[in-house]
């Protein structure tokens, strides 16, 4: 990587030919031989998304780590506050757990990436070799041969623009609204895939859809019989519905009554009820 941004690029914005190229950027990318990934977990791309959230009046700054495969551009995304060496091998590490069932018979994993410094340090160069990652880098300051994650993350940050409108949800619970979106982009069809979901070219399964409601519409969660006070009280609690628990099966969602995040499996989702459009979006002087 040079020492000195050349002039041109000192910027950092792309020009019209550059996102006309990006734009028109093969979906399934070359690997180093020229060959393209045939199989899930062959070669996949990463980067990361960075983003600032309003929380009490501080602006707090998040990263999201992106993993896009190359074949079936199954894509997962982990956020952290801090973008470190550290993180992005956790995050690595993280993506490989979650991919190491359906990966088959590949075992070396060819990752593609930007020469951000977190993808350059030697501790992570390391642990790449005692997992069996291929790094392979992109030509500084060359965002456009990065545009299968590139394209990814605009598709997301616009998918969470639109729910956090509809829903009006505070900034504070736009992780959960990112988590969301990445579940839906898998388990939509697509046309370029003979009308198959990622996820299903990925697990050989059809996705499970039983969880997949309007993000922050109204749901009905069964009280725990313990915090009953008395044998007229209500047996349902008031929830906002933040997207399937991406740790199993089940339904995540905010209590309006303690603000705290509960995952359960009796719910009743009401699409047409926004709780936080009725209380104008703040989660502390309403709630």
């Amino acid at each position: 990587c040079p020492d000195e941004v050349p002039p041109a690029l000192k910027d950092l914005k792309w020009d019209p030919s550059a996102v006309a190229g990006k734009s028109r950027a093969s979906s399934h990318p070359t690997m180093p031989d020229g060959k393209k990934a045939t199989t899930f977990r062959e070669a996949a791309s990463m980067d990361w998304l960075e983003f600032k959230v309003e929380i009490r009046g501080k602006a707090i700054r998040f990263h999201g780590h992106a993993f896009i495969d190359h074949a079936t551009t199954h894509a997962l995304m982990r956020c952290t506050q801090t973008r470190t060496a550290a993180n992005a091998i956790a995050n690595t590490l993280w993506y490989l757990n979650k991919t190491d069932l359906y990966a088959g018979l590949n075992t070396v994993f060819l990752l593609k990436s930007d020469r951000a410094k977190e993808y350059m340090a030697k501790r992570f160069n390391n642990v790449a070799i005692y997992s069996k990652i291929v790094q392979f880098f992109t030509a500084p300051y060359v965002h456009p041969q990065n545009g299968l994650v590139e394209r990814y993350n605009q598709t997301i940050q616009r998918m969470v623009t639109v729910i956090m409108h509809d829903s009006n949800m505070p900034g504070e619970y736009v992780v959960y609204a990112i988590e969301f979106c990445v579940a839906v982009y898998n388990m939509c069809p697509v046309e370029s895939l003979q009308w198959v979901t990622r996820e299903e070219l990925m697990s050989g399964n059809k996705p499970d859809m039983r969880y997949i409601f309007r993000f922050g519409c109204l749901l009905k969660m069964l009280k725990p019989l313990e915090t009953r006070t008395h044998k007229f009280d209500v047996r349902a609690e008031d929830y906002c519905y933040l997207g399937p628990c991406p740790l199993g099966s089940g339904t995540r969602g905010l209590s309006i009554r303690t603000k705290r995040v509960h995952v359960r499996h009796d719910v009743v989702c009401y699409s047409d009820v926004m709780p936080f459009r009725s209380m104008g979006g703040s989660v502390h002087s309403k709630l």
